[in-house]
């Protein structure tokens, strides 16, 4: 004859059970030696139920916690990666906006936008030096204020980023 396993539930049903057998069981007052006899007794119970079922519920959340710590790392690789390929494709944009950008201003070196973007570019990239260029020829372009505001506004972006790298180095 083969004895049936008892499932988690089966052993939470059960515990339950023995709960409410336990409450039934409270004594509701003390006022003997007999009952307070009793009433240690039963805290002992109580307190001894309350470790088996912390340790059924422990035993049981195990796996999922094993496996939440699994998929954690699993998550955190995956992150990794696309943090990766974010920034490779980020340095490809960049890098293919810097070359269109240049050769717009090979063809048009005294088209004022072109030479504003070049040298915005050149900022957002960190190449100060280069941008400095195209973004002064641009606001010498430029011929009229509407023209000359974005360089206006860009060699003052590069300025504080410039004095902001010379205060931090």
């Amino acid at each position: 004859m083969t004895k049936a396993v008892a499932t988690p539930s089966d052993e939470i049903s059960q515990f339950a059970q023995q709960v409410q057998v336990l409450v039934a069981e409270r004594p509701l007052r003390i006022t003997t030696e007999a009952e307070l006899n009793v009433g240690i007794g039963w805290l002992a119970k109580v307190r001894k139920r309350r470790k088996d079922v912390e340790a059924l519920f422990n035993r049981l959340a195990k796996p999922f916690r094993e496996a939440i710590s699994r998929h954690n790392a699993e998550r955190d690789n995956m992150l990794r990666q696309l943090r990766e390929y974010e920034a490779e494709l980020d340095n490809e944009i960049r890098d293919y906006r810097a070359r269109e950008a240049k050769k717009a201003a090979e063809a048009q070196p005294e088209n004022s936008a072109i030479l504003d973007t070049l040298g915005t570019v050149y900022l957002m990239l960190g190449q100060f030096t280069d941008a400095e260029g195209p973004l002064s020829k641009a606001l010498q372009s430029a011929r009229t204020v509407d023209e000359a505001l974005p360089a206006m506004i860009h060699l003052t972006q590069l300025r504080i980023k410039q004095s902001n790298k010379t205060e931090t180095a």
